[in-house]
């Protein structure tokens, strides 16, 4: 999902369709609800790597409901992928995410994966301060929120997440 995300729009979407994968084996959806030159942006993006074999779907709503968590119900719906990765706009998925993270869900007990969150080099804060910073969160919310690490998702910004699919759209739906 993505709202006004002018100076992050293009890296967001030139790194997900970037993702070291088959290309056949994934598709970057855009839910844009931005207000301002954003559109734009993800338009072009959206075109020049659909131009390169990506397959890149933009949608739009009429209004915000639900601001994020509605995005994330409207691309959740649209779904048709065995896993549903999410990447906040202010993060960079490693290209290797999906080769990382895919061979987890062989296993049927696995219903998310989260992968370390990585800031990139274009966020307008140093890099290496806020991977320091994010890291010190994650270690505080699993030790002490979570200190037997049965829940390992820290809830933060939705961000380098990979969900099964059928799971997540039970819990989008209200079915799970």
């Amino acid at each position: 999902p993505m709202y006004n995300e002018r100076y992050v729009a293009t890296d967001a979407i030139d790194a997900c369709a970037s993702l070291d994968y088959p290309r056949d084996r994934f598709e970057v959806q855009i839910v844009d609800d931005s207000t301002d030159d954003t559109r734009a942006i993800i338009d072009e993006r959206a075109e020049y790597w659909r131009n390169r074999g990506v397959r890149v779907t933009v949608a739009r709503r009429a209004d915000r409901a639900g601001f994020k968590a509605g995005a994330l119900a409207v691309a959740t719906a649209r779904a048709t992928g065995d896993i549903i990765a999410i990447f906040d706009a202010d993060f960079r998925p490693r290209p290797n995410f999906l080769r990382v993270t895919v061979p987890y869900f062989a296993d049927s007990a696995v219903g998310a994966v989260q992968a370390r969150a990585d800031t990139g080099q274009d966020v307008q804060v140093d890099p290496a301060c806020m991977q320091l910073v994010f890291e010190q969160h994650q270690e505080f919310l699993h030790g002490t929120r979570h200190p037997v690490r049965l829940v390992d998702h820290q809830g933060v910004a939705g961000l380098d997440l990979a969900h099964r699919g059928e799971q997540f759209r039970a819990l989008a739906t209200g079915a799970g």
